[in-house]
């Protein structure tokens, strides 16, 4: 009788040993002085050895592979995100900008009961929180286990399966502003610009920094605020400074959204305002060619 926390070898390897013991249970002619004592020993020794060896190959399962994501929703950025299974570090540490999401995998570390979650805010103050894992990962589970820090401090798991798009979507509403756009600068000079920046009514909006000649384009961060009738870029090229008025009034279409503002910025201080809506690959790609 095997002990209820072994599985019993199956009939067809019983089957398979018996042949086996029956192949091999006569001894070589040169073994064949061997007292019979010993030949049964030695018997008995092989057996065993095939038992064992059959009980491993049934109960020894593969480590089981998953990846750990974290997931910011508290409204601000965060620095030192981490996650540990007791006095190890799991996942981490890594940086999430608000709305921002980090991937770590494959880990193979068994799921514990408990872990916890560690990181520092946008004004340098230090959280800790335990979160309970213990019965979350069925076995056999291929994917991302979530963790999810909320605005009030507080964390959450969520098991999502590799195939599973939807969810992933689900996880990450709400999680930018719906009126988001980005401002992206186009050099067509053929030359360096540098501190290349748009202006909305004389205060700085957006940004690509420097636009290299051979880059040709280069994206400001992502922004929500009121789109203005008119604009200003500058940059400076060759030593000089620049300063354009553009037009946005007839050309972005009011409460733009989900899309970027691209500036082609020509010779002759010429800028073209051209949004593209996300999604539009084909447009967007004519204008930097």
């Amino acid at each position: 009788m095997c002990s209820p926390s072994l599985k019993c070898p199956s009939d067809h390897f019983k089957q398979k040993l018996n042949s086996d013991f029956g192949k091999y249970s006569e001894l070589p002619p040169s073994l064949a002085r061997i007292p019979n004592k010993l030949k049964r020993l030695a018997m008995k020794v092989s057996v065993l050895v095939l038992l064992v060896i059959a009980f491993a190959s049934q109960n020894v399962q593969a480590a089981q592979q998953y990846s750990i994501g974290f997931l910011n929703k508290t409204g601000h950025d965060l620095d030192r995100v981490e996650l540990y299974y007791g006095d190890n570090k799991a996942a981490g540490p890594c940086g999430l900008v608000k709305g921002g999401q980090k991937k770590e995998g494959y880990i193979t570390s068994p799921i514990p009961a408990e872990a916890e979650v560690r990181w520092v805010d946008d004004e340098q103050h230090p959280h800790a929180v335990k979160i309970k894992l213990e019965g979350t990962m069925p076995n056999g589970f291929d994917g991302t286990v979530f963790v999810v820090i909320n605005n009030d401090s507080t964390v959450q798991t969520k098991l999502i399966a590799s195939d599973d798009s939807a969810a992933i979507i689900e996880l990450r509403k709400g999680l930018r502003p719906e009126d988001e756009y980005l401002l992206g600068f186009v050099n067509k000079t053929g030359h360096d610009l540098d501190d290349v920046a748009v202006y909305y009514n004389g205060k700085r909006a957006g940004s690509g920094k420097n636009l290299l000649a051979r880059v040709r384009v280069v994206y400001s961060d992502r922004l929500a605020l009121p789109i203005p009738s008119e604009v200003e870029v500058r940059w400076n090229e060759e030593g000089k400074a620049h300063s354009v008025k553009a037009k946005f009034d007839g050309v972005v279409p009011d409460g733009y959204a989900r899309g970027t503002i691209y500036f082609v910025i020509r010779t002759n201080d010429v800028i073209e305002v051209k949004p593209v809506k996300w999604g539009d690959h084909q447009k967007a790609s004519s204008l930097v060619k």
